[in-house]
Formats: structure tokens, sequence, C-alpha cells
């Protein structure tokens, strides 16, 4: 990963940084494979991960505006999360398709330390909450990303609605416990290893806690993933499509909230939807 210290008085330890390599190493066979795609390690490699301050990370509604970052700072959005009460993954970090930095515009992925550390108990913690944070980010490069298309034309949804924000964080969340899935699966003893740190914390158990007290459109992605509705590469193909489809997205919506945290989502029911979306 190209990591760059922007003003953060934080920097990642090469610990953390190996660790996020290490959940990124093992192959996800939850569909969407396409060798025309980068995978998720080749955009590692090419879109630069920037450490922010919390005074310097942008609101979370600018994030959501089609325009380039530009370090707008919400002081109404700077509080404190305790308890049972976790924040969007996009608090702790974002991804922008179109940044300018020092001139340069670019991609870029962005990473508050301090807010991470607010969020966690001890070194263990916040270890895996920093690849949380990441692979979540990078999942949402994952789905903006078309090859075919380098002005992101097919992948443009603007603007950013209620749909698209449940849809889209849901997803990332998604594919962020697929990869702590597969990566469990490779370790064994009741001890896990990452890096130079042991911890009998189990990562998938605690990234699974940590979602379910997040925001009901990050937290659905946990439903998604506990009836394994693969379909994200749907939705990351047919963005444009799916922008003009209201009455479906009213459906998928509504379904999706009828659901959240009750363990009765339907995977034939979910699919059917997703279908109807893109048809």
């Amino acid at each position: 990963m190209k990591i760059i210290n922007l003003d953060s008085k934080y920097e990642l330890t090469h610990a953390q940084v190996s660790y996020v390599e290490s959940v990124l190493a093992f192959d996800v066979p939850f569909g969407g494979i396409d060798p025309i795609y980068p995978t998720m390690n080749t955009l590692t490699e090419q879109i630069p991960v920037f450490l922010f301050s919390s005074a310097s990370m942008p609101s979370e509604q600018s994030l959501y505006e089609d325009e380039p970052y530009n370090n707008r700072y919400d002081e109404n959005f700077e509080r404190e999360y305790k308890g049972e009460v976790k924040p969007s993954t996009e608090w702790l970090g974002f991804y922008k398709n179109k940044a300018v930095i020092e001139n340069i515009t670019t991609p870029i992925i962005g990473l508050c330390p301090e807010r991470i550390m607010k969020c966690v108990n001890n070194d263990e913690e916040l270890m895996i909450l920093i690849a949380k944070v990441l692979i979540h980010e990078f999942a949402h490069a994952q789905m903006n990303y078309h090859p075919l298309d380098p002005r992101n034309a097919l992948t443009i949804y603007n603007p950013y609605d209620e749909f698209y924000k449940w849809i889209e964080e849901s997803h990332a969340n998604l594919i962020t416990l697929a990869r702590f899935k597969y990566f469990e699966r490779s370790l064994t003893g009741s001890t896990k290893t990452f890096a130079t740190t042991s911890t009998s914390i189990m990562p998938l158990d605690f990234v699974k806690d940590f979602i379910s007290k997040q925001p009901d459109n990050y937290k659905f992605g946990l439903d998604l993933f506990n009836v394994n509705a693969w379909s994200w590469w749907k939705w990351r193909d047919n963005k444009a499509k799916i922008f003009s489809r209201t009455s479906e997205k009213d459906a998928w919506l509504n379904y999706a909230k009828l659901h959240l945290g009750k363990g009765t989502l339907n995977r034939a029911d979910l699919y059917r939807l997703v279908d109807d979306l893109i048809r």
C-alpha cells in the first residue's frame, strides 16, 4: 500500500500494515470475479492512502457530492462514539473517485487514525479496526471502477439518494466481512497471530460486532453476509441504469428496512429484487 501522512500525528505501524495485507492475501470466491477487473490487491497498489487528522477529515455530506474532495470540516460531525454505538465507516475513513491533493487529481482513500482510536479498547482491536476500515474503503473502489470506462460513466450515480447509501455501504461491509471470513479460515489454533502480534481476539467476530452497532445502512451488510447474498458486482456494473429505476429502488430499500437485523432475509427474494433493478 502507498501510505502518505497528510497531517495526522499518528503513523501506521509495520504490524498494522502487514495485518491489512495478510487479510487481503486471500481470494474471496463469492462472485464478481473477472480477469479484466483489478483485484483488491491491485487497487491497494494503485490508490494511495492518506492519513488525515480529525480536523482535516471532510464532512460526510461532502463525500456524497459529485465534486473533488475539498477539506470541508464539519464541526458538528466531530463527536464521541462510545459503548453500544459505533460510527459510520465514513467517519473513520473514506474513498473518493476524484480528489485534488497538492494540485494532483487522483482517486484516494483517506484514513483518520485518531478517530479509529476512539472506537477501540486496546492495540489488538485497533489493528483489526484499521484493517476493517481500509478494506471497506477499498471495497468502495472495487465497486466504482470499470476498466472499459475510465471516466466512470457506467458507475456514476448522481445525486446520491437514500437507496445509494444503503446498497453501497451495506455491500462494502459485505465484501469486508467476506475478506475476514476467508482470512480467519486460513488460521489454526485458538490464538491468532497477525504479523508480529498475537491475540485471542477472533477478527471476524470483532468486525461483525462492530458492524452490528453501526447505522442501519451499514448494518444491513451483516444481514447480506449471513445469507450469502453475493450480487455486489451487479450493482457495480449497472449503477447508471439503476439510478432511474425509482419503483424498483423503493422495493429493494423497503425490503431491506423491513428485514434489517431480524434474521428473516430471504436470499431468493433479494436476488429477485436485484434482478428487477437491472432488468
